[in-house]
């Protein structure tokens, strides 16, 4: 161990607390801001530029899980051990806030032996979640006890100039990955917009008509996704052989328009239970699971032996349709504020295959939609490369995280 480094662990410098508190509202209770599971799984910090959803708790649960500055969250469950335990710093003190029953509070006794920053590294370092990938358990969904948190090894300077130091090293490493996500951002609200006027003006066309007051090109059709596209064709049966190997892709690998790549196969027997769909070329994933987060990537590359997960819709493209243009389809307004009015106001929010099969879209001659498509990829193209930016740089924060909080 390093001079001048403590090694513990959590339930020596905190303690720990779950909630009870719910997504659901009651007339006669008070109401609040929640911290759900997403809140804490995107975001290393808690903070007022957060949307927080808006329910009802009782007294007793706003005093018990209730949110403060310097506050530690926690996920103590996911669909897979390797991606359980992420954690987000409370940045500052926000009036009726609390913690939903899918996370778990930890609360430092002193707070002086950390830099407020250095909170946002310290409790995600590798080792960390190598513990908690040992100590999960779980088939359908790993999850980690209160123990499992108590019992954490957390390594540290015990110098708040040596967190200080790897405070600065790191955040310049997190101001370019923020600086290239805003070109991100930019780059795909212009290809939004580019979308919503192609739609609405179509190429070369001169009659429109009105469908549901918005303005198409007259010749268009307006169809349900079940006419573009076959819904779950192909799926691993509970008979399949226990050691066939596949790479699998969870909800947390899909985010929009890009997904991670795993790097290693997982037998049958010792995959979730939820590993059942299978992937192909042009498939397009649909997370069904908070739609409304855009998690939905077009599979354009050959991929062989591909599983995900039953959170996704896996959507094959049927004759005379491109999936391409479909796939764009799904960022349109008209198609993601179909999906708004199926997810708003639900307490979880997510829709059912049969919801996503009634989902209208307008159609394009088939030539019509290929020159649409030959429009947007110039724009994909270049929000890929700068994926790929962030990419490498993530992999440089990750070896950097590895050596400064490495114990030998």
């Amino acid at each position: 161990m390093r001079e001048n480094w403590q090694k513990t662990t959590f339930g020596n410098i905190g303690k720990f607390k779950t909630s009870s508190v719910d997504k659901k509202s009651k007339n006669n209770e008070k109401i609040i801001k929640l911290v759900n599971y997403m809140d804490v799984y995107s975001n290393k910090e808690i903070n007022n530029k957060i949307r927080f959803q808006k329910v009802t708790a009782p007294l007793k649960q706003i005093n018990n899980s209730s949110l403060k500055q310097n506050d530690i969250l926690f996920t103590p469950s996911s669909e897979t051990p390797d991606d359980i335990g992420h954690s987000s710093i409370v940045t500052e003190d926000i009036k009726d806030l609390l913690h939903s029953y899918h996370t778990v509070r930890f609360r430092i006794n002193d707070k002086n032996i950390f830099e407020k920053e250095f909170l946002k590294y310290v409790f995600s370092t590798e080792n960390i979640f190598k513990y908690f990938y040992k100590r999960s358990t779980g088939s359908t969904r790993y999850t980690l006890n209160k123990k499992d948190f108590e019992e954490c090894p957390v390594y540290y300077p015990l110098s708040k100039s040596t967190q200080k130091d790897i405070v600065n090293e790191l955040n310049s490493v997190e101001n370019l990955i923020c600086a290239l996500s805003k070109k991100i951002e930019k780059k795909n609200n212009f290809k939004k917009s580019v979308l919503n006027e192609l739609f609405q003006k179509g190429l070369n066309t001169s009659k429109f008509k009105t469908f549901n007051f918005q303005k198409i090109p007259a010749e268009w059709e307006v169809v349900e996704l079940k006419d573009l596209v076959d819904i779950d064709q192909e799926t691993l049966s509970e008979n399949e052989d226990p050691n066939y190997s596949f790479y699998y892709i969870d909800i947390s690998s899909v985010k929009s328009g890009e997904y991670v790549r795993p790097r290693n196969k997982i037998k049958f027997i010792d995959a979730p239970s939820r590993a059942r769909k299978k992937i192909e070329k042009n498939n397009i994933l649909f997370s069904t699971v908070r739609p409304n987060l855009q998690s939905f990537v077009h599979i354009k590359d050959e991929v062989q032996n591909y599983i995900c997960s039953t959170g996704f819709a896996v959507l094959k493209t049927k004759s005379e349709n491109n999936s391409s243009f479909i796939y764009n389809s799904l960022f349109s307004d008209f198609v993601s504020e179909q999906i708004h009015k199926l997810v708003a106001g639900t307490n979880y929010p997510a829709i059912t295959s049969e919801e996503l099969k009634r989902i209208k879209f307008f159609r394009p001659k088939l030539d019509e939609q290929i020159k649409i498509v030959e429009i947007i990829e110039p724009i994909d193209q270049e929000i890929i490369l700068l994926n790929q930016k962030i990419i490498k740089i993530k992999n440089l924060k990750k070896s950097l995280m590895k050596n400064i909080f490495d114990e030998n």
